[in-house]
């Protein structure tokens, strides 16, 4: 039976310390997560880079389509690129800036959510009486979002003006859902992760990235934005934050892979005819046009091309661990993933 595992976070305390184990890739006949394939080194080549903001429950395309085909994605991305949220109005828009989180720790080590936020505070409490909100555990100052917004994180943000929405880790491929509903919510997205992948589909003009060796710069790019009479607001809320071709990137690079060997796993079966909507088409299809969508741009898409040759397709696991791990380390290992993901999980200093 073909066996498929899905991660959408590292679990391992050093972000920096990549191992196939972690994401049981050596033992599955695909493994799908948050970063580059090449970041974890597997022995079939099996990973497949699947980016977190996809299954955002608010404004991924995955919750509304399952299996997207090409036309699908196309206009999912200008959705986004069209809301009228992100029309700029000042008056509706009371909150200097919020963030939502529950801690501010890489591994174990602090992150930039308080570099962020103490450089925001320091600078615009002397400039404005509009408020800083914490709505998540960590900092936290207000119930706005769970008692007048019932959790509903994008009408809580339609009020806020900067989303300060850093990733938990800076790992090349990792962009989560933080940046899409920041965007979706119209607000101007100050970031930090390993966006510098994307950005051939995602547009780096549309938010401001945190760069944490140069903070006086940012101190600098963010009150310019203020004192501009919120004309440099308006000017990035103009940036659509997708980029021409995005939907056949996205289909090409990450539907297509991962669907093209869910499907040869399953005996080659016609995914979309198995979805609650059936789709009168396939895989071959779709991604032929995203193909000629991206030559029409006089663009290509070659990242994971890797992972269309011959040898590099599956089945690759074997249910026998004796071929895999010798008999006297078998028992060690499995119970050292065990303790390895209990520690991950259900760390015993949390509290």
């Amino acid at each position: 039976m073909p066996t498929i595992t899905h991660t959408q976070e590292n679990v391992y305390n050093m972000s920096w310390c990549f191992a196939a184990a972690d994401h049981y890739a050596d033992f599955c006949d695909i493994a799908a997560g948050p970063y580059e394939p090449e970041r974890v080194s597997t022995l079939f080549n099996n990973y497949v880079h699947i980016p977190n903001f996809f299954r955002s429950a608010d404004a991924g395309f995955l919750m509304d389509y399952g299996l997207p085909t090409y036309q699908q994605l196309v206009e999912w991305v200008d959705k986004i690129n069209n809301l009228e949220s992100r029309k700029f109005d000042i008056d509706k828009r009371n909150v200097l800036a919020a963030c939502i989180a529950s801690h501010d720790i890489i591994g174990l080590l602090h992150g930039v959510r308080s570099q962020i936020c103490d450089i925001f505070e320091e600078i615009f409490i002397q400039i404005t009486d509009y408020p800083m909100l914490y709505a998540g555990k960590w900092r936290k100052n207000t119930t706005i979002l769970q008692e007048e917004f019932n959790d509903k994180k994008l009408d809580f943000l339609q009020r806020v003006i900067f989303n300060i929405c850093p990733e938990n880790s800076n790992t090349p491929g990792y962009v989560t859902e933080k940046l899409l509903e920041a965007f979706a919510a119209g607000c101007i997205p100050i970031y930090w992760g390993g966006i510098e992948t994307e950005l051939d589909y995602i547009n780096p003009k549309a938010f401001i990235y945190y760069n944490p060796r140069d903070r006086e710069g940012f101190k600098v790019t963010i009150a310019r934005l203020w004192n501009n009479e919120q004309a440099g607001i308006k000017a990035i809320l103009k940036e659509k934050p997708f980029l021409p071709g995005a939907a056949a990137r996205i289909f090409l690079r990450y539907v297509y892979p991962f669907a093209k060997r869910f499907a040869q796993c399953m005996d080659d079966i016609n995914l979309y005819q198995y979805l609650v909507d059936p789709v009168d088409t396939t895989l071959e299809i779709e991604a032929e046009k995203a193909r000629a969508a991206l030559a029409e741009l006089g663009l290509e898409e070659t990242k994971y091309l890797a992972l269309e040759q011959e040898e590099n397709k599956p089945p690759f696991f074997t249910p026998s661990l004796d071929e895999i791990i010798p008999e006297e380390d078998k028992k060690q290992r499995i119970i050292q993933a065990i303790y390895k993901y209990r520690e991950h999980a259900y760390p015993l200093n949390k509290k």
